[in-house]
């Protein structure tokens, strides 16, 4: 089992009228995670806010949020579980 578990929901609206000629980097687009460690049910949510984000730039900023969630959230944990910083 693992010890934490992860939500994702994302939206994307479009205004193009030609969905296969159009750049993509026009769409709007949101996304939001929330990270939960189970044993302890501390959490940490974060979200990318609607804006024009080609599929590329998206797929990163969604990467970056998830590395900083992480983070926050094992140091969450650690003051929680009153681990030593190191």
């Amino acid at each position: 089992m693992s010890e934490f578990s992860y939500e994702g929901s994302g939206s994307t609206s479009t205004h193009r009228k030609k969905l296969t000629k159009a750049s993509r980097a026009v769409d709007s687009r949101a996304w939001q995670y929330r990270l939960v460690h189970e044993p302890s049910q501390l959490e940490v949510v974060g979200e990318i806010p609607e804006g024009n984000y080609s599929r590329k730039e998206m797929q990163q900023r969604r990467t970056d949020l998830w590395d900083k969630l992480f983070a926050e959230l094992e140091k969450k944990v650690a003051r929680h579980l009153k681990i030593p910083r190191q």
